[in-house]
């Protein structure tokens, strides 16, 4: 039954008055002054008069004025494939200011939101396949009062397990080196690594983005991606995480949150991959005498706990 149809079979049954009022009211799940209501209106305006009715307000003293909603539509108009955020920063120039989620109901009301706009969430997580098949690397935001600078922090995709989590001085190149070194020495070297576009991985002053640090990783044979711009998803190693650890936490089981939509990859292609090529100068090529020989014959040192080491005997 809907609405009306209950509607008009109330009143219909309190005209006759074969139930008290309040019964009647209590059979129709509704208050007695809603009853009043509806039996004020049935006999004044007859069955219209208990129709479903508009809940608008008759005045919207807040609603952004009608020019103002039309200088939003052209805008939008002349660049169909801009967002609120954009059409703000246009506005603002030309001396309207509205905030951003007035401009995305304005383009709402009048249809102009297709349903191919915005990003749609994953259908599924991701995660690499087997350990060392993706690093994730990045500086973690500042742990302390005063400190400028949190830890590095590397983390296997597929394990999640922290490869490197150090305090370092400054993100010079050379400092992040030694770290990836040791991690190198003690975990093997990866197929490829994910980073964001920041120092020392990544640099706009260089014609490719290129920087020592990412060239000498590349001489290892190691894969580089990097994330999309001001999105920070595509490297989602968990904040908490690192920061756990670091305050002395016990690190989490695998969350199975991989890298997704890695884009710009990059890679030399003419490195030998087994046995690993040598971690010394990125501009010579000398390698280490005190780094092993072949790095990639220990990923399984990832798999630490009883659980990953269990899944990999299977």
């Amino acid at each position: 039954m809907d609405v009306r149809e209950q509607r008009v079979s109330f009143v219909v049954t309190a005209r006759r008055g074969e139930k008290t009022f309040s019964a009647l009211c209590q059979e129709f799940g509704i208050s007695r002054p809603t009853g009043y209501l509806w039996l004020s209106r049935y006999r004044q305006e007859g069955l219209a008069g208990i129709a479903e009715r508009s809940r608008r307000p008759e005045l919207s003293p807040d609603r952004t004025p009608p020019e103002r909603e039309a200088q939003v539509v052209a805008l939008r108009q002349r660049y169909p494939d801009w967002g609120a955020r954009k059409l703000q920063v246009l506005l603002r120039r030309g001396g309207m200011e509205l905030a951003r989620s007035t401009i995305h109901r304005i383009l709402l009301r009048h249809g102009l939101i297709r349903e191919g706009d915005g990003h749609s969430p994953a259908p599924q997580r991701f995660e690499r396949g087997g350990p060392n098949e993706l690093w994730q690397m990045d500086f973690k935001g500042p742990l302390q009062k005063g400190d400028t600078l949190g830890p590095l922090s590397v983390l296997d995709d597929h394990s999640r397990y922290l490869v490197v989590l150090q305090k370092v001085a400054s993100t010079r190149g050379e400092l992040v080196r030694e770290h990836l070194q040791d991690g190198f020495g003690q975990c093997g070297l990866p197929e490829a690594m994910l980073m964001d576009h920041g120092i020392p991985w990544w640099s706009a002053q260089s014609a490719h983005g290129f920087t020592q640090l990412s060239l000498w990783l590349m001489k290892q044979g190691i894969e580089l991606h990097w994330s999309r711009i001001r999105h920070p998803p595509d490297a989602r190693q968990g904040g908490a995480f690192p920061r756990r650890v670091a305050a002395g936490g016990a690190a989490p089981p695998s969350v199975g949150t991989g890298a997704a939509g890695l884009v710009r990859p990059v890679s030399l292609g003419a490195q030998p991959r087994s046995p690993a090529p040598g971690a010394g100068d990125g501009d010579t090529g000398q390698s280490l005498a005190a780094e092993p020989a072949a790095l990639r014959s220990q990923p399984a040192r990832l798999g630490v706990s009883a659980r990953l080491a269990g899944a990999q005997g299977r």
